[in-house]
């Protein structure tokens, strides 16, 4: 995240502490799931996409959603931590390993 976003997701971080900041991350990552409901529901257009503004009402619960994660992070001293770096690494390796099985078993 960019230095000027960080910072002042550090400045509400750290005015509202932990358990507001938690509640308000269950809060944003129900609306997210709503807004993903709603582009799997929405007919994309004749040129294939999503309506504009449903694609912009994820994008907006999206980035709440970031943005907690953000605060989330500073407030439980995460962000220079090797072990959420590290856990990260071995998630999207994991996933990757899933991947390169599917092709094989798939022919590919």
């Amino acid at each position: 995240m960019e230095y000027s976003l960080s910072k002042k997701c550090a400045a509400i971080a750290l005015h509202y502490g932990e358990t507001p900041q938690l509640k308000m991350m269950i809060e944003e990552s129900a609306e997210l799931t709503q807004s993903i409901c709603k582009m799997f529901r929405s007919v994309k257009g004749s040129d294939g996409k999503l309506p504009v503004e449903v694609r912009n009402h994820y994008i907006e619960e999206l980035a709440d959603v970031l943005i907690m994660a953000e605060q989330l992070m500073i407030l439980l001293d995460a962000r220079e931590s090797t072990y959420l770096y590290n856990t990260m690494r071995f998630k999207l390796r994991r996933q990757l390993d899933r991947i390169e099985k599917e092709a094989i078993a798939n022919g590919e």
